[in-house]
């Protein structure tokens, strides 16, 4: 049995064993060596401690496009300005060099993507099945069914117009969707670097990965390499993005669920300084409700090494 046949045989059983299928998928060794591929730097699984230093320079795959983006120098389309404009103008600035744009292009075309269109259609049926139910629904006043009824109209139009607006788009543009903040990534931008982390895997099961499963074992690769580059470069905000990385295990991310994990790089994280929101101690309070006393102390003196590797002398 051939390794390929190995990863696609772990992925078909997990779909019928769900909660081992996410570890399985994370699991799975990388993919056979490919150019355009960032080699991961995973931490030991019996250590806590910070990710290992990678060699970024000669593990960043080609950039796909000659001119380097550089420092941003424009001001960006705010959430006002309609989708087609938005993104003609932060193409046009992502073209001339500026990171800021290549990243924020990137998060508007992800909306644009056919899995994601797919989504969103199934959300609109599903609005469109209870605004015929809500008219019938006895558990509200007329007024306050009215009111209901046009919520969810709202969305439905919302879905409509994002539908028209990604399908006016080139199909190259929306081809290369990921491509910009990759490329702002392999610039040096730990920003985009961690950005790719969250907009890259989208992947909600099994059946996701199985539909495309070399592309998902890149995105994983790559995503693991960006953000323990980001933590190496000393940015205090990848420690968020890996305890919500080893937290969330709904559907297919980055790590497998891993509470000890999460507990050290939140916790990481609040020596850092990252306050906004609560969302640190939320992940903290969850994950030590899966640790006994010893695991926590060992997680908290972990999540200290962390800290004192990646961020005390920035």
């Amino acid at each position: 049995m051939t390794l390929r046949t190995r990863w696609i045989a772990a992925i078909v059983i997990a779909a019928a064993v769900v909660a081992i299928g996410w570890n399985k998928w994370h699991a799975m060794p990388p993919a056979a060596a490919r150019a355009s591929t960032v080699q991961s730097t995973t931490p030991d699984a019996t250590s806590l401690a910070a990710p290992p230093a990678n060699d970024a320079a000669s593990a960043k795959p080609p950039a796909t496009r000659a001119k380097p983006l550089t420092t941003p120098s424009h001001v960006l389309p705010d959430w006002r300005t309609p989708f087609g404009e938005a993104v003609a103008t932060l193409h046009e600035y992502a073209e001339a060099g500026d990171n800021d744009a290549a990243i924020e292009l990137s998060w508007r075309l992800s909306r644009c993507t056919e899995h994601e269109l797919k989504i969103a259609e199934r959300s609109e049926q599903s609005d469109r099945h209870d605004i015929e139910q809500e008219k019938t629904n006895e558990l509200f006043t007329p007024d306050q069914r009215a009111v209901r009824i046009k919520n969810m109209q709202r969305r439905i139009d919302e879905y409509v117009s994002q539908r028209e607006a990604c399908r006016a788009l080139s199909a190259d543009l929306r081809a290369d969707w990921l491509g910009w903040i990759d490329r702002a990534a392999q610039s040096g931008n730990t920003a985009a670097m961690r950005g790719y982390a969250r907009v890259a895997n989208q992947y909600y099961n099994v059946e996701d990965v199985r539909n495309d499963l070399d592309t998902a074992i890149e995105r994983r690769d790559k995503s693991r390499a960006y953000l323990e580059e980001a933590l190496r470069r000393g940015d205090a905000e990848a420690l968020r993005d890996l305890a919500d990385a080893y937290r969330d295990s709904a559907h297919p991310t980055i790590y497998p669920l891993d509470p000890a994990k999460a507990y050290a790089y939140a916790y990481a994280g609040t020596l850092a300084g990252i306050t906004r929101g609560n969302d640190l101690d939320e992940t903290m309070a969850e994950a030590a409700r899966s640790l006994d006393g010893k695991q926590l102390a060992d997680a908290e003196a972990a999540g200290r090494r962390i800290y004192e590797k990646c961020c005390a002398k920035h």
